[in-house]
């Protein structure tokens, strides 16, 4: 069938756990029945073992394919560019009405040119273990001409601006004792009101070129042809497992601002690149399916896991810096740490020790495996004349 495939992956997610429902559906026929009867007790047991048997003998293709579903949902709301709702208005306007739209405390800026015109942040509480609390921070700028040097001085402005927020404030009510030991979230929705746009500006704001940290979003209007640029590629994660990526928070923050009732996906830009190289969003389940029964026990690596395609060919005390994450081998065992740049030169690294190995397993770090890794990631990081300041998770 031509609807079952990477195009339709809400479809095709139903159609894989269909099985698994058999379950619900008997107890329902069930309902409806005014005497059951024991053949439909035996009915609704057999049901329940094969539903069960099911998601345990498939979970880890299920969930697989989950991630794929997943970033195909995400592929197919990012565009090149997306067109504003009504009419291209004036910068002044624009700008008043994101005021009212921007939620937060208001911060004073830092002395420095160019100044966001608005420098808002709201904190909230985390209702998951992975964050003690989330910063959505909103810096918008307004310029007459956009190119690579005024949007390279408002860059150095947004991270200045972002290092004198006031960190040490009370805790929010309701917060769950363990929760305090764990990171705070940040996502920054940076809008820039441009009336004319260089067209090398466009290419930095996909990806990590803008220099900005991962939950840092860029975003351009072009009021001049009545378009916005920015990174709509959602981070895939999965849920309950993986905490959810500041980008996509960022990614929440700059919809409400600029589409308040959602993306105008019928007149936007052109659609980009499948997201997977592997795969086509033409492929239909059945041979995805049989891709997975063809790759056995390595579907990890046909799906190339960021953890595993990541830190391919490392070596002992080897390190590897990719998508904001720094990677450090020992011997066998892989860990992943988030790190980030400290100054504007890039030479000083603040580097979180992990809890956890990433690979080959996600076993818990000891006291004497993080002294290790502290000592051999200095050390790498010294030899690439970079210093590393350190800090536990």
């Amino acid at each position: 069938m031509k609807l079952l495939t990477l195009k339709h992956p809400t479809l095709c997610q139903i159609v894989l756990y269909a099985p698994a429902l058999t379950f619900f559906a008997v107890l329902f026929l069930g309902s409806l029945l005014e005497d059951p009867g024991y053949v439909w007790v035996l009915l609704f047991l057999l049901s329940a073992v094969f539903s069960i048997y099911y998601l345990f003998r498939f979970m880890f293709p299920l969930i697989a394919s989950d991630m794929i579903f997943s970033t195909a949902r995400a592929w197919k709301r990012d565009r090149l560019w997306y067109p504003m709702p009504g009419p291209v208005r004036d910068r002044e306007a624009l700008m008043e009405v994101l005021c009212r739209r921007a939620q937060g405390k208001s911060l004073t800026p830092v002395d420095r040119i160019p100044a966001p015109v608005i420098f808002r942040r709201g904190r909230s509480v985390s209702w998951t273990v992975f964050y003690r609390e989330i910063h959505r921070i909103t810096l918008v700028y307004g310029v007459d001409i956009l190119d690579e040097q005024s949007f390279g001085m408002i860059l150095d402005s947004a991270r200045i601006n972002l290092r004198n927020i006031p960190q040490k404030e009370k805790p929010l009510p309701l917060m769950d004792p363990s929760q305090k030991s764990a990171p705070t979230a940040q996502a920054v929705a940076l809008v820039i009101l441009a009336d004319r746009v260089s067209e090398a500006v466009m290419d930095r704001l996909r990806g990590p070129k803008s220099g900005m940290g991962k939950g840092t979003l860029p975003c351009v209007v072009d009021l001049g042809t009545g378009r916005c640029w920015f990174d709509g590629m959602r981070e895939v994660h999965m849920l309950g497992a993986q905490p959810k990526p500041e980008k996509n928070y960022a990614l929440d923050m700059v919809t409400k601002l600029l589409f308040p009732i959602g993306l105008p996906l019928g007149n936007a830009g052109p659609m980009l690149p499948f997201p997977i190289k592997d795969l086509s969003p033409d492929l239909s389940l059945k041979n995805l399916l049989l891709r997975f029964q063809d790759q056995g026990a390595n579907f990890l690596v046909f799906l190339r896991i960021k953890e595993k395609w990541r830190t391919r060919g490392m070596k002992h005390g080897q390190i590897k810096m990719a998508g904001g994450k720094l990677y450090y081998k020992h011997h066998k065992r892989v860990a992943e740490m988030d790190c980030r740049p400290m100054d504007e030169s890039g030479k000083t690294l603040e580097v979180t020790l992990p809890d956890r190995w990433c690979l080959p397993r996600s076993n818990r770090t000891s006291v004497e495996d993080r002294n290790r890794i502290r000592r051999g990631v200095d050390a790498a990081l010294t030899a690439q004349g970079i210093q590393a300041r350190f800090r536990e998770s």
